[in-house]
């Protein structure tokens, strides 16, 4: 099965190389754990969201800012292994491509630390040398792992050329977004506690999600769409609040999970899919890359995550 409608996705953000450890379990502060496990993927939500909407069979354009070394030319021969258009990534001669440190613990739970490297140096000036093909796009993805004024700058222009846009805020923000910012914003795609960090609101039960998300539709974002993780998705907008449940299999790994539901999402959308159908593809892709190891290793092809949802 192929989409009816073969989109052109432009993602923007970071580039990152995963170093991955795992083990039994995931240390404490100062204690040692032996791993059993190593291994090295690309990485960065940026790049792992690219690989996800072009496995989705979306025709994918990458825009970012990988620095002069084997780790970012090693990325971007696997991005172009993949098909990704890789022409407008640019390169930082100054510093070094981002670096994400990952322990994993039998149970699949994860703890992450990232040297963003390169990615910080993207800057807004960048993104307006990019603004031909920027125009070319059917949506646009980005992600927090890229300077704010760089992410506002990407906001503005799509908002101009009414490019519809989904923002994964993962990391969470450092302070919540105003509402002028969110008005621009078509999908925005939290989970639980970026949804607190997007909105400076504390989730002390679950009733809290709803109203919180319903606060901040009316505060001007059109779609919110929050990830749960084994508790599936829910949407918010003014017509609909929709649980979406999650498909249930054995996680062995969810390091790029939702990166993964991101890439998916965006491709689903600007093909014609329907919100719903388009968040319950993504959410299946999503779970097949739960069951494998790596970010970018495990997510799965168009037919595959079709396969999948025709057999739960």
């Amino acid at each position: 099965m192929i989409l009816s409608k073969k989109p052109h996705i432009l993602i923007i953000g970071s580039s990152n190389t995963d170093l991955t450890i795992k083990s039994e379990k995931l240390p404490s502060p100062g204690e040692t754990v032996i791993g059993n496990e190593f291994f090295i993927a690309s990485g960065g939500k940026g790049a792992n969201q690219a690989v996800a909407a072009r496995r989705a069979g979306a025709n994918v354009t990458f825009i970012a800012k990988i620095g002069d070394d084997d780790f970012g030319r090693n990325n971007i021969q696997l991005y172009q292994n993949d098909g990704i258009n890789t022409d407008h990534i640019l390169i930082d001669k100054n510093n070094y491509s981002g670096i994400a440190l990952i322990m994993v613990d039998s149970k699949g739970e994860n703890l992450i630390s990232v040297a963003s490297n390169s990615n910080y140096n993207f800057h807004p000036k960048d993104i307006e040398s990019k603004k031909e093909i920027i125009k070319t796009a059917d949506i646009i993805l980005i992600q927090n792992e890229i300077p704010d004024q760089t992410n506002l700058t990407v906001i503005n222009m799509a908002f101009d050329l009414k490019i519809p846009l989904i923002f994964n805020p993962a990391p969470g923000p450092k302070k919540p977004l105003s509402s002028t910012i969110l008005k621009k914003i078509k999908y925005l795609t939290p989970n639980k506690k970026e949804l607190e960090l997007v909105t400076g609101k504390l989730i002390k039960e679950e009733t809290d999600i709803y109203t919180i998300g319903q606060e901040l539709v009316q505060s001007g974002i059109e779609n919110l769409i929050l990830t749960l993780g084994n508790k599936g998705s829910l949407l918010i907008n003014k017509n609909e609040t929709i649980a979406i449940p999650a498909f249930k299999v054995d996680a062995i790994d969810t390091v790029g999970a939702g990166d993964c539901f991101n890439g998916y999402l965006g491709a689903m959308l600007a093909s014609g899919k329907s919100l719903y159908d388009s968040i319950k593809i993504a959410s299946a892709a999503a779970a097949i890359s739960v069951t494998k190891r790596g970010a970018q290793p495990s997510i799965p092809n168009y037919n595959e995550v079709v396969h999948f949802i025709e057999t739960h």
